[in-house]
């Protein structure tokens, strides 16, 4: 059972808190890639929010069964996606599992944790941008463009196709440009399966043609666009006076999605964040089964998240973030009385 008496270590890089079961080595690639992908966001989108409402800690394994430990309800749903990597967000900071033995095992290109790659683009652009405001196909195409951020030796891809979004378009009929332009979050294309997987292939196609087609001619409309936004233009004016209008480039566009070869971003590695300086200590049981326990309660496993704060108080009965855990957990449950005695408790441990 993954657990306290497992070796924990922590790593914190600048603006990432990594505890780990998996090596030093590992870890520290781990902490010092996300730093890469962060860069690279700040690089590519210029007006990007990256610094988080939360701090990001970062859960790493190194196999599948340890994964499944973390985030057993993948495994409990029949027939259901077995993921290398997991992102929540808890109350108190944002969350990511992810499993360190596939982290080079980038098949043409494609990341294989491209899924919370997504959710932390996601949650970049939304606090980048009015949520409500923006338009559907601007934040989950841009969102998708940039799930599949590789870092690879001395580089950092940006961008490079996403098959299975090329097959679906390729092989499945797709919506005009105006249609696509339209879907809001209450749209059949947005809250039906089937239309999201359309949807999201298509607006990732879109997005990627603004930011690559004709050698990026299109990119400096995106952030024309987004500056228009945030000063409190409508979407569709925004898109019409920086972008265009839509049927004006929607055959160059479905040009586009059907040729054989994409251009994608290709940027150097911030050679200012330095892996061998990271933080390292290691963890104490008591602090590694709280880490557990706030994991766990953030994905809503209250059975685990029980077990690991009662790991936690055996190790060390004053464990603080062992408090915080079964204040959320208290809090869950409609009993805010118990939760705020649970937080005071937790703060004067020193959380």
């Amino acid at each position: 059972m993954l657990g306290a008496a497992d070796k924990w270590i922590e790593i914190k890089s600048p603006h990432v808190t990594v505890v780990s079961r998996s090596g030093s080595g590992e870890t520290r690639t781990l902490a010092w890639q996300l730093e890469q992908v962060r860069a690279a966001l700040v690089t590519i989108l210029p007006w990007a929010q990256v610094e988080l409402d939360r701090p990001l800690r970062v859960l790493a394994v190194d196999n599948e069964q340890k994964m499944r430990q973390l985030a057993p309800e993948y495994w409990e749903r029949k027939g259901g996606v077995r993921p290398v990597s997991v992102w929540v967000s808890g109350p108190d900071q944002h969350y990511l599992a992810i499993r360190t033995d596939l982290a080079q095992e980038q098949h043409n290109n494609v990341n294989p944790y491209i899924s919370s790659y997504f959710s932390y683009a996601s949650l970049v652009l939304q606090q980048s941008l009015d949520d409500s405001k923006a338009p559907l196909w601007f934040s989950r195409g841009l969102a998708g463009v940039l799930s599949n951020t590789i870092v690879e030796g001395s580089s950092v891809l940006v961008g490079a196709p996403i098959p299975w979004h090329l097959e679906y378009l390729r092989e499945r009929s797709r919506l005009r440009l105006p249609e696509l332009l339209a879907v809001t979050r209450a749209s059949r294309e947005y809250t039906s399966g089937n239309g999201l997987e359309r949807f999201d292939a298509q607006a990732w196609a879109f997005v990627h043609f603004l930011l690559f087609s004709d050698n990026g001619a299109r990119r400096p409309k995106i952030d024309q666009f987004f500056a228009m936004m945030t000063k409190g233009a409508p979407a569709d004016i925004a898109m019409a006076e920086s972008i265009g209008q839509g049927p004006s480039f929607e055959a160059a566009y479905l040009n586009y999605v059907t040729r054989s070869i994409f251009m994608f971003g290709k940027l150097d590695v911030d050679v200012s964040v330095k892996r061998e300086r990271f933080a390292e200590r290691p963890l104490p049981p008591a602090e590694a089964a709280s880490a557990l326990a706030l994991f766990h309660a953030a994905m809503k496993r209250p059975v685990e998240a029980r077990a690991a704060i009662a790991e936690a108080r055996a190790a060390d009965p004053a464990a603080a973030d062992s408090f915080a855990a079964e204040a959320f957990l208290l809090e869950a449950d409609g009993k805010p009385d118990e939760a705020l005695a649970a937080l005071t408790r937790a703060t004067e441990n020193g959380a």
